[in-house]
């Protein structure tokens, strides 16, 4: 066997060995996560791994995850961060409601509409998500939903969120439902990407002054 075999044989072993955990590192990570198949794409139906700052994957047993369900990561202490990938389109209502220490999200482009729990009578996707401190809210988002009717006034998508400071959302925005920041109480306003070439920051004051706005 010459060198430059060698050398390729080397090369090619250790190209192998990086393949070969990457796919079980794919597989380990699946077996965190209970699913659902419809029609040859993955809903996320819940989580039962140790937590942590968890990456929603982009696909399990070959299949696309496209969905994160109703209530899939209600109320865990455990996940102190999560990132969604772009090709997840559908979030849950109440999907990460109450995950008091989650305090780092990132939120894939794939996602067009932020559920605030009017329509099913529920909770927001991120209510009582209390150590959040910063959202930035992508492009492609267009509707965040109302929020349910409450004696407090209406829940919604982002409720309860005490620990925000800093809100962002992108230049999509045509709907911010009702209720979708009460009860964040440390945040001075958010920050609208579209309303003008240099954006907009609205109070909360304001925002609260009507139920909901088109922007």
């Amino acid at each position: 066997m010459t060198a430059a075999t060698l050398k390729c044989l080397i090369r090619w072993l250790r190209a192998s060995c990086a393949l070969g955990a990457l796919v079980l590192a794919g597989e380990l990570q699946a077996t965190d996560f209970t699913y659902t198949n419809t029609n040859g794409t993955i809903t996320i139906t819940g989580y039962t791994g140790p937590g942590g700052d968890v990456v929603i994957p982009a696909t399990i047993d070959g299949l696309l995850v496209t969905g994160i369900g109703d209530g899939a990561f209600y109320s865990l202490p455990s996940l102190t961060g999560i990132t969604i990938p772009d090709v997840v389109t559908n979030l849950g209502d109440w999907a990460f409601a109450s995950c008091g220490n989650l305090a780092r999200l990132a939120i894939g482009k794939g996602i067009t509409t932020i559920k605030g729990g009017y329509e099913k009578g529920t909770w927001g996707t991120f209510m009582w998500c209390s150590s959040l401190t910063r959202i930035e809210i992508p492009d492609t988002v267009t509707r965040i939903g109302d929020g349910a009717v409450h004696l407090g006034g209406a829940l919604g998508a982002f409720y309860g969120c005490s620990s925000l400071t800093n809100v962002t959302i992108g230049k999509g925005l045509a709907y911010l439902g009702a209720g979708a920041f009460n009860y964040c109480n440390n945040l001075p306003g958010v920050f609208f990407s579209a309303i003008f070439a240099g954006g907009s920051r609205w109070s909360v004051t304001a925002m609260k002054r009507t139920l909901s706005r088109t922007v």
